[in-house]
């Protein structure tokens, strides 16, 4: 055997082990938490799932439903001092943008028209990377016991390749609202 063919297939070995790793180690995600504590964003994102410590009571289920069905699931519960809103979405299906509002659906911000004016909702986050699960938390101290809870997101869905191959706006599912949907909970109650 000729060392020119040793080492063309050395070098062979070597780029497929380097293309396994590249696709491996490539595609993993990092966390990016708000700069700032205005009150736009005093939730926590994650891409790894939080769960309430001390979980009052069991949790509620709602749907991520856009227009051609459902994409995701919410997991709405509370501990002794914050509601959490767990959101993980179905394969390929990756959050990017979250806006929540908490508080009388009758005091919603509109337009005009009748349209939900999402850009006046009081919780709102751009994510750097795309995610698909996403823990939103704020503190039970500025709600009152029972709420109703409306949540929009954009969703990209990413190819294997992680790019994009589609754009959609996702509401939790629930009562229908003007160009959205809303959902009652109350929170329970701790022992």
């Amino acid at each position: 055997m000729k060392p020119t063919t040793n080492l063309f297939a050395c070098l062979k070995s070597c780029f497929v082990l380097l293309l396994v790793a590249f696709v491996a180690f490539g595609c993993q995600r990092e966390d990016i938490l708000p700069e700032t504590n205005s009150p736009a964003q005093q939730f926590a994102g994650q891409s790894q799932i939080v769960r309430p410590d001390n979980q009052c009571g069991s949790s509620d289920f709602a749907s991520m439903i856009d227009g051609a069905g459902t994409i995701g699931t919410v997991e709405i519960s509370n501990n002794p001092s914050d509601l959490y809103l767990i959101m993980q979405m179905d394969p390929m299906n990756f959050i990017t943008e979250i806006k929540v509002f908490i508080g009388d659906a009758a005091s919603m911000p509109m337009d005009p028209d009748g349209g939900i004016l999402l850009e006046k909702f009081s919780y709102q986050y751009r994510l750097n990377t795309p995610t698909d699960q996403y823990t939103f938390t704020a503190p039970k101290s500025s709600m009152h016991p029972c709420n109703d809870i409306t949540v929009w997101a954009r969703i990209e869905t990413l190819n294997m390749f992680g790019q994009v191959t589609g754009t959609t706006e996702a509401w939790m599912s629930g009562t229908a609202i003007a160009n959205g949907y809303t959902t009652n909970y109350c929170m329970a109650t701790c022992p």
